[in-house]
């Protein structure tokens, strides 16, 4: 078997992470995997020999010939047709898939989502799975806002078998007619040895540069004067932090709470979770939060704001330190709750440990793997 995975741009986060875990775990099952991008930058995940590129950038002119034609699409039918806007990269995507002899077709994203029944249409023995990594009703909102609900809708009704993160999200597709399968993304485990001593009072916040992950609020955050928990950041410098903020918090931070590590991975970012006591999340959309799981791994204890990777992997006594999104004094409470009762820290990174090993990697790749071979 010969299965592809598109996804529009490859970089530094979950999904990125999540489709090079799998792939790799797959090889080793026995499938042959292959990773399409119609971008050419480089991927943050090593996907050694499997990452393919394909399909030019418009020009500046084609850019506005194109926002004219779907101005013009939306005035007069409230949509567009992704046909029109999308088939540029999708038609060298389907000469690499007939080229490579691809049995099945994994879409990452809405743009390659809503075409699927242009795929099928071109590609007709071809199985298509249509993953979803970010919740459904955030992607929801952003396909309207596009105005192409309809088509992507019908791209996940058209597809074989849908994946998605969560039970919350396997809910709401029902109300669209589409049967959904829970997945969870899996994680490698760190052995006993490398658990952190949790005897420190650094918080570990791990996330890409994205203003969605909560950097106002971590930016609030770090500026308390009375803040008794340092925060280290994996995943952007400071000089990212002060220019997506705008510079908000430029001279306000303070110093002592908060440094800047920029882009960690391997040995590095395994050092990072050692050294910490707590896991941070403050991202206001998820599908299923490896940042979370990796820290809990690790043993070290999650606060996190309500999205839905919260709401699924924090589950008993943990979901106490789930906050409501955009509640920040909510995570303070957490926070100084857990510094006021130092006896329950060690019983609540037990259960953080217990509670990451649902989600392994070999869990993860056993149900892909039962998934493809059934379709």
């Amino acid at each position: 078997m010969k299965v592809c995975f598109a996804y529009s741009l490859f970089g530094m986060g979950g999904i990125e992470r999540s489709i090079q875990l799998l792939t790799n775990q797959l090889e080793q099952n026995g499938i042959s995997t292959f990773v399409w991008s119609r971008s050419s930058e480089k991927s943050f995940f090593d996907m050694r020999d499997r990452l393919f590129f394909g399909g030019e950038e418009l020009s500046k002119i084609k850019k506005i010939i194109e926002k004219g034609r779907k101005l013009f699409q939306i005035s007069k039918n409230h949509q567009i047709d992704v046909t029109d806007f999308f088939s540029y990269f999708i038609d060298p995507m389907i000469s690499f898939l007939k080229n490579k002899e691809i049995n099945v077709l994994v879409c990452n994203d809405t743009n390659f989502i809503s075409m699927i029944p242009y795929i099928k249409n071109q590609l007709p023995t071809l199985k298509i799975v249509a993953w979803t990594h970010v919740e459904v009703t955030k992607l929801i909102v952003d396909v309207s806002r596009a105005f192409y609900l309809n088509d992507y809708v019908s791209g996940l009704q058209a597809a074989d078998a849908v994946v998605v993160l969560n039970s919350t999200d396997r809910a709401v597709l029902s109300a669209f007619d589409v049967n959904a399968e829970i997945i969870h993304n899996g994680i490698i485990l760190p052995k006993t040895e490398d658990l952190s001593a949790r005897n420190n009072t650094q918080i570990a916040f791990t996330a890409r540069a994205d203003v969605a992950k909560g950097l106002e609020d971590l930016g609030q955050l770090s500026a308390k004067p009375n803040l008794k928990w340092h925060i280290s950041v994996a995943g952007f410098s400071k000089d990212e932090f002060t220019s997506l903020t705008h510079g908000e918090f430029e001279n306000i931070i303070v110093p002592a709470n908060i440094s800047f590590l920029g882009s960690l991975k391997g040995e590095e970012l395994k050092r990072n979770y050692q050294s910490s006591s707590i896991i941070l999340s403050l991202s206001y959309f998820e599908g299923m939060s490896l940042a979370l799981l990796e820290g809990m791994s690790y043993g070290l204890i999650p606060v996190s704001y309500a999205h839905a990777g919260a709401k699924e992997i924090m589950t008993g006594e943990l979901a106490k330190l789930i906050s409501p999104i955009h509640d920040l004094q909510g995570i303070q409470k957490s926070l100084n709750w857990l510094e006021e009762n130092s006896s329950e820290l060690e019983f609540l990174s037990k259960l953080a440990r217990q509670r990451a090993e649902d989600f392994t990697v070999e869990i993860f790749s056993t149900k892909w793997t039962h998934l493809l071979n059934k379709l």
